[in-house]
């Protein structure tokens, strides 16, 4: 069998100018201590006009105890009258929108209230905190076996997003001990297995993209085949497409059923709006009610969305783009509209992240960006008189004989071009004349490579008083326009990951910041 023709994928697109935004300060910080009344909650998040907080379970004893706890600015909390959710021992995801609250998650096994072959999931919603509205859905897993393909099927709840005409639940179902890598046929480059790659899958068949250079091969080339060609049988084709992981949606209004979306969601989340519903891969999806999804563009058809959070009339869409920097641009209700906006603080070139790599609650008006505290030694490499030195916020290209620089770029400057005149390829940098093209210096990826291997650690190359832990710093906003980028001196990487440390209100951006908490006011 032939192998299919490959693509090489297309970076040279424009992006949407930038918008420079104003007013970037921190703004009226308040510290908590971490036992804060309230503050030890298992949940944090806006709710009425001020932060509810729900705790699970006693902190004293571990034992199951339903309670919540209201606070208007966080420092004096108030006890509420609250009735548990019928069918929910074990919540997934507990928010809010309005003053409606709501947990999901799985249906308690002892619960006889829907039987089915699948996985039962519950929403329940509440306006008073006594009286609940349950909405049951069944995930179902097809059979463990077919033929001699044996496997573990097995479902992870994962993002959950709510307005006030409904909610958008997704459930990602794993299945483990079967390898597409396997049905490629023999004549298949061997070493695209073992690098870096994407594959995905449907009824039809395969389609694997490189991700790094292999050999001849560059990266973002696209093979193609279909089931047949793989000599893979239909009954087979269900166990091999569900390798990748698929993530089902299943969306209803407050009044309504539950319904399954026509289409599996993207492998980004899923954040929720007065208008919809946004989502996202390597583009924005829209939908009004999470059931019927648009694809639109992506912010910057060059880059990779990393996280989004909704701010009022809008999202906020964090982005990193083919330089490795990371870039913010506003979205308009729908996720539509992209302008670049220019905040006047160091975001990372290499970090961002969300509130929590499974975050129980819709990220909103803020989320956390993690900044590169220190410089490393410079990455130099020399070839055909010229010299690559890669710095952490700079690369300069200069002629070694003359001093003179061909090329030089800060990371994160806010400008809003793209570089014609420095290109990342394959095999090779390639640096040329931004007047005439004519190529000034081409730089082997393998001598780069060999520089990176031969360079020291972080640890080795940082200044001793230096972390290697990157700062962590909130970054909110109300309006997309003004900005707080706040620093969470105490706050590390696994910190940030470890669960909910992040809530706002109109007023307030409450973040947990080591052992305490900081409010500061919402600008």
């Amino acid at each position: 069998m032939d192998l299919p023709s490959t693509t090489t994928l297309d970076t040279d697109r424009e992006v949407p100018a930038p918008t420079v935004t104003t007013d970037v300060d921190a703004f009226g910080e308040v510290r908590f201590p971490v036992d804060t009344f309230g503050l030890n909650a298992t949940w944090l998040m806006e709710w009425s006009d001020g932060f509810l907080a729900v705790h699970w379970r006693n902190e004293a004893t571990g034992a199951p105890e339903f309670a919540v706890q209201f606070s208007v600015d966080a420092a004096t909390w108030e006890p509420l009258p609250v009735s548990q959710p019928p069918g929910i021992s074990n919540p997934v995801h507990v928010t809010a929108v309005g003053e409606r609250l709501v947990v999901a998650g799985r249906l308690d096994e002892s619960s006889t209230e829907t039987v089915g072959s699948g996985e039962v999931l519950r929403v329940a919603s509440s306006t008073d905190l006594e009286s609940w509205t349950t909405q049951d859905f069944e995930v179902t897993l097809p059979a463990t076996e077919s033929g001699d393909l044996a496997f573990i099927p097995f479902l992870t709840p994962r993002s959950f997003a709510v307005n006030a005409d409904g909610w958008v639940f997704e459930i990602q179902r794993f299945f483990s001990n079967l390898d597409p890598l396997e049905y490629l046929p023999a004549e298949f480059p061997e070493d695209i297995g073992r690098g870096g790659y994407l594959l995905r899958s449907d009824d039809v068949g395969l389609q694997l993209t490189t991700t790094v250079p292999s050999g001849d091969i560059p990266a973002g080339t696209i093979y193609t085949f279909t089931w047949e060609e793989l000599d893979v049988t239909p009954e087979q084709v269900p166990y091999l497409t569900e390798e990748i992981p698929a993530v089902e949606t299943w969306a209803a209004r407050w009044d309504g059923q539950p319904v399954r979306a026509d289409t599996d969601a993207p492998t980004g989340g899923t954040v929720a709006s007065a208008d919809g519903f946004i989502r996202w891969d390597h583009r924005i999806h829209f939908s009004p009610d999470g059931l019927t999804w648009t694809p639109d563009s992506a912010p910057d058809p060059t880059g990779a969305i990393q996280d989004a959070f909704a701010i009022d009339n809008g999202f906020i869409a964090i982005v990193a783009n083919q330089y490795g920097e990371t870039e913010l641009y506003r979205l308009d209700s729908t996720g539509a509209n992209p302008e670049r906006v220019i905040v006047d603080a160091p975001i990372s070139p290499s970090l961002a992240l969300g509130s929590g790599l499974f975050p129980s609650t819709p990220l909103e008006r803020a989320t956390f960006l993690g900044l590169g505290r220190h410089d490393l030694a410079p990455l130099v490499v020399e070839v055909d008189g010229y010299r690559l030195i890669e710095a952490t916020r700079t690369v300069t290209v200069v002629e070694i004989d003359t001093g003179d620089t061909v090329y030089f770029r800060r990371f994160n400057e806010g400008s809003p071009t793209r570089d014609t005149n420095f290109a990342f390829t394959g095999d090779a940098i390639i640096v040329t004349d931004p007047v005439t093209g004519d190529t000034i210096v081409e730089i082997p990826q393998a001598l780069r490579q060999e520089a990176i291997n031969d360079a020291s650690s972080p640890a080795d190359t940082a200044d001793e008083s230096e972390p290697t832990e990157p700062d962590i710093i909130v970054l909110a906003t109300r309006d997309g326009v003004n900005f707080l980028t706040a620093p969470l001196p105490n706050a590390g990487v696994d910190t940030v990951q470890g669960g909910d440390l992040l809530a706002t209100t109109d007023a307030y951006v409450l973040a947990r910041s080591g052992d305490e908490w900081i409010r500061y006011d919402l600008p």
